[in-house]
This record gives C-alpha cells, structure tokens and sequence, in this order.
C-alpha cells in the first residue's frame, strides 16, 4: 500500500473520494473493487475484477 486518505464520513462515496485525492502516480497499478468504475476513464493501468456469474466458470482474463 502506497497511499492512505485522510478519514471522510462513512456516507462519502469511495470514487468520489478518489476524484478529491491527489492521483496516483500514472505508470503504478491501482487495483480497486467495483465501486470505482469510471476511474480507468480518468487515469491509466487500473485493473478492477470482473464477477463470476452463477453457473458460468470465471475466465483467465
């Protein structure tokens, strides 16, 4: 772990907070749950897990 934001109330939104910090650095990778969609349309290399369906094997990708 490379950065830690400040504490915000329980009811702020995780991607906005994200907008409000500073960005990371472009050439890291930032790993994130889907609660930041939208974030690979504001900075480069984030990698967010794709959910396996019922019934449906998760693939290599």
């Amino acid at each position: 772990m490379k950065k830690v934001s400040k504490s915000y109330a329980g009811s702020t939104h995780d991607f906005r907070i994200r907008k409000q910090e500073k960005f990371l650095p472009k050439n890291s990778i930032k790993y994130a749950d889907s609660g930041y969609q939208g974030w690979q349309k504001l900075q480069s290399k984030v990698v967010i897990p794709y959910k396996r369906y019922r019934k449906k094997p998760l693939t290599p990708e």
